[in-house]
């Protein structure tokens, strides 16, 4: 049996990071940070303020109807270019998890992503060990 291309986005480069994001939906920005990265999706860590602004029906999360929110950040300079390299995606969250009283981390898949950005991110994502 073939895997699903869901299941071969989410077989390629995942990467631990610590990158600072501006999370922004219904008219809101936070920050946030992105604590792991891949070509198919990412994971975010915010306390519940951000989380409670962003998702303010999070004890009764509709499964048909995901947030999509718009994040900004910058990828650190490469070897071979000393500036950071702006990225702005949109993603679906897909799930919460409580790490702590005040951290949590939620997950989103990208469905949206220009032509330069995803190629700027495959070139990261490419240059660095998996994880």
């Amino acid at each position: 049996m073939q895997p699903s291309c869901n299941q071969l986005r989410r077989q390629g480069v995942r990467l631990t990071t610590r990158i600072e994001a501006q999370v922004a939906a219904a008219g809101r920005s936070n920050s946030v940070t992105i604590t792991n990265l891949s070509a198919a999706g990412l994971q975010l860590e915010c306390s519940r303020r951000v989380l409670e602004e962003l998702m303010p029906n999070i004890h009764r999360p509709d499964p048909h109807q995901p947030l999509q929110v718009e994040l900004n950040f910058c990828l650190p300079p490469a070897d071979d270019s000393p500036q950071p390299t702006p990225i702005t995606l949109q993603c679906r969250m897909l799930y919460v998890r409580r790490l702590a009283q005040d951290r949590f981390l939620t997950g989103g898949e990208i469905i949206a992503l220009s032509p330069a950005c995803s190629a700027n991110l495959a070139a990261y994502l490419s240059d660095r060990p998996r994880t």
